[in-house]
């Protein structure tokens, strides 16, 4: 009679790839007994057992077909109990739960042997094996994540060195699968699993969870397999390339101002981090928010609902970049001065910029900058022609000065005292003020595009919830 190999699904093909050559095998839950048969056809002795007699009686026939029931000793039998100790070299458990094969191990204190090998493969909660595992003084060896029936399960190959440790949330989670085929379906599948967890998670241990669970999204692969991950830090190391603390003032707050430890997949760029805006971070799914105003500013004696207790109460980080972003080249100023339209922009006073335009009466300036900055602006006119232009985004009143001696005609800002505009009239200086947020919000993108070209595998998205906290209102 003409013998077959039973074929194997993914899942038990991966533990036959672990068995030893001529092991005697232990098939634990051997069920429809095809993995015994295609373990015995290819020279093992195995042992199956099964805690129920139909599914053996199933794999009786199975290894019959096969030509190979001499090779394989069914028993029936819960776990290992049916088998004595120094009868099997590899032990597989297919198909039961991670506490179903937890409870197998703990029953048989044989295993606990150096040199058995243990091939598992968990249907639920291979976070919780690895972990366990550890835990009893075992150590993983290998793994491979499979695809079978439409999910992703993973075959652990482990074995007994008498060393318990207590493993980190992120091995458990992903073991040593990151660099293997499947990683990627593995990685969502645990994330999709996780954050369902979360909703019945308070305190610490949700904390925890969410903190794997950014670190999952947050988790890459190069082309080399290794794990590559961006931190908040590094994002802000990157910042002050770009624009440098040294370059603040000095009762500035900048840099890594709220760090959850969190890796980093998406970045949400705005002028302020609002309330609204720390909710349109966590509703996006992003880890780190990249601000020009600084999230902590005062010294904070207290906290309840601030925005960065709302930052640290969703496990969000916080990199503000203020008046160092400023006087950067190619930060707010120089953004600025671009839009407006000047031409041979140089730096004055530190932050600030000047330059050159058509020479043009204030009010048709005024009503360009208007146009440009999508806002209705103030004109303090001095009602002379305007050549040379001087821009300080944000508060710049106090420039004035400064700004004249520069050989300005015309200073554009976002704030000015009355004071401050009768100042620069009397120096015969127009003064055009055109609101904090028009005036430093078009730098919003500009700080978006420097972590985009540095940063290929980041999304970083901008704020569209983020409002100017003032708005015009014209008379009726």
């Amino acid at each position: 009679m003409e013998t077959k190999a039973p074929h194997l699904d993914a899942r038990l093909a991966a533990c036959a790839a672990y068995v030893r050559p001529g092991a005697r095998v232990a098939d634990v839950g051997c069920d429809h007994g095809k993995l015994a048969a295609r373990l015995a056809l290819e020279g093992c002795r195995v042992i199956g057992t099964d805690i129920h007699a139909a599914p053996l009686e199933t794999a009786r026939a199975t290894c019959a077909a096969a030509g190979c029931a001499d090779r394989v000793d069914l028993r029936l039998g819960d776990g290992l109990a049916p088998l004595e100790a120094g009868e099997a070299d590899d032990i597989v458990m297919a198909g039961i739960s991670a506490e179903t094969i937890l409870h197998i191990l703990d029953a048989a204190g044989w295993v606990r042997r150096k040199g058995i090998r243990l091939i598992l493969c968990a249907a639920t909660k291979t976070p919780l094996l690895r972990r366990e595992l550890c835990r009893r003084g075992f150590a993983l060896e290998d793994e491979t994540p499979v695809v079978a029936a439409g999910r992703v399960y993973t075959v652990l190959c482990a074995g007994y060195t008498g060393e318990e440790r207590e493993p980190d949330g992120e091995f458990c989670l992903v073991g040593l699968s990151a660099a293997k085929p499947h990683a990627a379906r593995l990685r969502d599948d645990t994330a999709a699993k996780l954050e369902k967890q979360l909703r019945g998670l308070r305190g610490r241990e949700q904390q925890e969870a969410r903190r794997l669970l950014a670190w999952l999204r947050g988790l890459e692969l190069t082309e080399e397999g290794r794990r590559t991950m961006l931190y908040p830090a590094d994002i802000a190391a990157y910042i002050e390339e770009k624009a440098p603390a040294a370059l603040a003032e000095e009762w500035d707050n900048v840099g890594l101002l709220v760090d959850a430890g969190q890796p980093v997949r998406r970045v949400l760029a705005a002028l302020d981090i609002t309330p609204a805006v720390v909710a349109e971070a966590k509703r996006l799914d992003c880890q780190l928010v990249v601000s020009h105003h600084p999230v902590i500013f005062h010294a904070l004696k207290h906290l309840s609902d601030q925005p960065a207790a709302l930052l640290v109460r969703e496990g969000l980080s916080a990199v503000c970049a203020h008046t160092n972003f400023d006087t950067a080249e190619g930060g707010v100023n120089d953004v600025l001065a671009a839009l407006l339209g000047l031409a041979n922009v140089r730096p004055f006073a530190g932050l600030g910029r000047v330059g050159e335009v058509p020479e043009q009466s204030a009010a048709d300036f005024a009503a360009h900058a208007a146009s440009v900055l999508g806002t209705p602006v103030m004109l303090a006119d001095a009602a002379h022609p305007i050549r040379t232009v001087a821009v300080v985004g944000g508060s710049g009143g106090d420039f004035a000065d400064a700004a004249r001696e520069a050989g300005a005609d015309c200073l554009v800002t976002g704030e000015a005292a009355h004071h401050e505009g009768l100042d620069a009239l009397q120096r015969g200086m127009s003064l055009i003020v055109g609101g904090h947020y028009a005036t430093e919000h078009p730098a919003v993108h500009r700080l978006a595009d420097w972590l985009r070209e540095r940063f290929g595998e980041l999304e970083v998205l901008e704020s569209r919830d983020e409002r100017p906290p003032f708005t015009p209102v014209l008379p009726r």
